[in-house]
């Protein structure tokens, strides 16, 4: 059987010993935090989380970008070079355009290494259960599961997977347009948290609003 590598993005918010443990690569997403750029790697090595939360709490201004196509050639390349296929299993293609910069890396890669398999899956999901389904992916790898067995088994999978969010702090989903201003003004005044998830095409939606913080938990 071919050997191939599981590859992902550090929206999957692994602990950086875990995906070490479990063999999967990332590529860092892009954080602009407080008018600098950092590379968030899952080691923190750029920029901690501590500090990242830290300032959200102050309201600094944050945003993140796509990771791009140069970005995935730099981190495919090796593992072509060794002769190795690809599993990249990606941040939601409904939240970010580093799973279509995938996409492009990995086209313009087929045509250098015609030999190998480069597959992307777009995972549907983010942060905890991008990570979840990457975890059992490894698994489910160290069975003896071949690259077209372990797409078929991720893309059953995908589906299973539930995404539910609160918010207690609403500036950034105003700032970011996910909210008006003056939607999140009044719910702010009536202490309203919006409930959100991750719909079937894996874009956030609201799903509920409540009144209080505990109520929303």
């Amino acid at each position: 059987m071919p050997e191939y590598v599981i590859i992902s993005d550090s929206c999957c918010d692994l602990p950086a010993e875990l995906a070490k443990k479990l063999k999967i690569d990332t590529v860092p997403l892009i954080v602009n935090f407080n008018g600098v750029e950092y590379k968030n790697y899952l080691d923190e090595r750029e920029i901690s989380l501590s500090t990242f939360y830290e300032g959200l709490r102050k309201k600094y201004p944050a945003f993140t970008s796509a990771t791009n196509v140069d970005m995935f050639i730099e981190l495919m390349t090796p593992y072509l070079d060794d002769d190795k296929d690809i599993l990249y299993i990606g941040l939601s293609s409904g939240l970010s355009a580093t799973f279509q910069n995938a996409c492009i890396a990995a086209k313009d890669l087929e045509e250098k290494y015609p030999e190998n398999k480069i597959i992307c899956i777009d995972s549907r999901c983010a942060s905890l259960g991008e990570g979840l389904l990457l975890t059992l992916a490894a698994r489910a790898k160290e069975q003896g599961r071949s690259i077209l067995e372990l797409k078929a088994y991720v893309e059953k999978t995908i589906p299973l997977i539930n995404h539910w969010v609160t918010v207690d702090d609403l500036y950034y989903l105003k700032r970011g347009g996910r909210m008006s201003s003056a939607t999140a003004s009044l719910a702010s005044v009536l202490n309203i948290k919006p409930i959100l998830r991750v719909n079937n095409e894996g874009k956030i939606v609201a799903a509920d609003k409540v009144r209080g913080r505990r109520a929303s938990i």
